[in-house]
């Protein structure tokens, strides 16, 4: 098995992207010529590439780990995928889109960009103090991530308000959670430093 293989799933991830966005825009133009059908296909199409990211994202971790291909580059390059991907689709849908896709609240997008600007700025911190970073992803890393994409599925299948809301709740709440754990991950790390430090 290639060590490259696992990064190549990664990767595919960001293709799946502007396929994602141009489905979207034809299935406004569906909307709004009153295409019912071309509607529903396009929404469909649409699910289909969210639930493609999804698995690739289990592939490329799947992979390298049943072939001992971990990596810390690899997991570093698969964090950063997989934010630009969620950034993206969310600052997407935050836009008004007319009533093809239910517009996200800007508190939502904006509890996820700012869990990814803390998240990058304690990165690079801990880098600075320590000469690299732990990239291991923890739980409620992943709770986060799944909330998300809960949000964006739902909001791609036009899932009505009272869907909407609680999801919506539950992405940014958890967006705080992440942050506060990660904020907590980064001061150890930092401990364990002055810790090594203070014994030398």
């Amino acid at each position: 098995m290639p060590a490259w293989l696992p990064n190549l799933i990664s990767i595919s991830r960001l293709a799946f992207l502007p396929v994602y966005l141009v489905m979207a825009r034809e299935t406004g133009l569906a909307h709004a010529a009153g295409d019912a059908r071309g509607e529903f296909q396009g929404r469909l199409f649409c699910v289909a590439v969210l639930v493609l990211i999804w698995l690739s994202d289990l592939l490329d971790g799947f992979v390298a780990r049943r072939f001992d291909l971990t990596s810390k580059a690899g997991a570093i390059l698969d964090a950063i995928v997989d934010k630009l991907v969620q950034l993206s689709l969310v600052a997407y849908l935050a836009l008004d889109h007319g009533d093809v896709f239910p517009r996200m609240p800007l508190w939502f997008a904006a509890s996820v960009f700012g869990r990814d600007l803390v998240i990058l700025y304690g990165s690079l911190r801990v880098r600075q103090l320590r000469g690299g970073i732990d990239p291991s992803h923890r739980f409620h890393g992943r709770l986060s991530t799944g909330c998300v994409l809960a949000a964006i599925l739902a909001t791609t299948m036009d899932a009505p308000v009272s869907w909407l809301t609680p999801l919506f709740l539950c992405g940014a709440l958890s967006s705080l959670i992440s942050v506060i754990g990660y904020i907590q991950v980064g001061r150890e790390q930092v401990r364990c430093l002055d810790g090594t430090q203070g014994r030398k």
